[in-house]
């Protein structure tokens, strides 16, 4: 069972010469400092850490995630 930490809310950044984006220090430290983005559902985006991450691949592999 998923049990994430789930932050809702909207940031605005620039994206930088290196095609970097600086994520909130408040956000790192609820995350932690390796962190995946991916798209979701209707085109947001979605991050996570890849704990999370390895949990939900393992779910989406099993066909778990889906029949949730």
């Amino acid at each position: 069972m998923l049990s994430p930490t789930m932050l809702i809310g909207e940031y605005t950044s620039k994206i930088g010469e290196r095609k970097r984006v600086a994520i909130p220090k408040k956000i790192r430290q609820e995350l932690g400092d390796k962190l995946i983005l991916t798209r979701g559902y209707e085109n947001a985006l979605v991050m996570v850490n890849t704990e999370m991450w390895e949990t939900l691949a393992k779910e989406v592999i099993n066909g778990s995630f889906i029949n949730k």
